[in-house]
């Protein structure tokens, strides 16, 4: 890794000089390999002691898939709370009305997709395997045929805790709050908390159930605002 390190040192001199106080951006604490910039506004926040290159994105990790390094566009707001790896072929997208949160000791093997438009906190040590992602806005909404105005939020707030481990290949959207200790297996789809506790293993089933009815999506009124 060392090497790709400086063949990339000028996008991660100028990101950490972009965001970080001078005193934190001097040790290059967010170190990036093959980082493409979509858009760079917004803000992006180190707590607690600083080393360098304790924020790794981007990095070769797996080989079964792309060695494209990290897509960034972040127009709201990042927080690591530590220590982070996140590999090769991630893409991470921060809203203007967004707040994204890593614990310390976040790791993210490969192919990690997170779309934030509201709130997504991981607690601390929290492991996420291949090819995982998660939404906390669903870009579309659906109006109520019964209800004058009624409408789907469209959008919620995504909480990882402590000491989780996601399997290969999860989805996981808005509205979806994961207790400590909690091992997701592979391929699952969360779409709402579920009714474990601490110390659990969960996953998903084929079985899909009509979840309300009387809703619809209209074209003509598509837009998600977030209070």
């Amino acid at each position: 890794m060392n090497k790709w390190i400086l063949f990339y040192l000028f996008h991660s001199i100028y990101f950490n000089f972009k965001y970080l106080p001078f005193k934190q951006a001097i040790k290059l604490p967010i170190l990036l390999y093959k980082p493409r910039f979509l858009e760079l506004s917004g803000k992006v926040i180190i707590k607690g002691p600083i080393k360098t290159g304790m924020i790794q994105i981007g990095f070769f990790r797996v080989p079964l898939y792309p060695d494209t390094g990290c897509m960034l566009q972040i127009n709201g707001t990042i927080c690591f709370n530590g220590r982070a790896k996140i590999g090769n072929d991630s893409k991470i997208v921060v809203s203007q009305t967004g707040t994204l949160t890593f614990g310390e000791n976040f790791n993210a093997t490969s192919s990690l997709k997170i779309v934030c438009y509201k709130d997504i906190t991981f607690d601390k040590n929290n492991l996420v395997g291949w090819d995982n992602m998660f939404m906390d806005y669903d870009f579309h909404k659906l109006t109520s045929v019964n209800y004058s105005g009624g409408v789907s939020k469209g959008y919620g707030t995504i909480h990882i805790g402590h000491d989780s481990w996601f399997a290969n290949g999860c989805r996981t959207y808005k509205n979806v709050q994961i207790p400590a200790y909690t091992t997701i297996s592979a391929n699952t789809i969360l779409t709402k908390t579920p009714t474990n506790k601490e110390y659990c293993i969960i996953g998903s089933n084929a079985t899909v159930d009509v979840k309300r009815e009387g809703l619809y999506h209209d074209y003509s009124d598509d837009k998600i605002s977030i209070n």
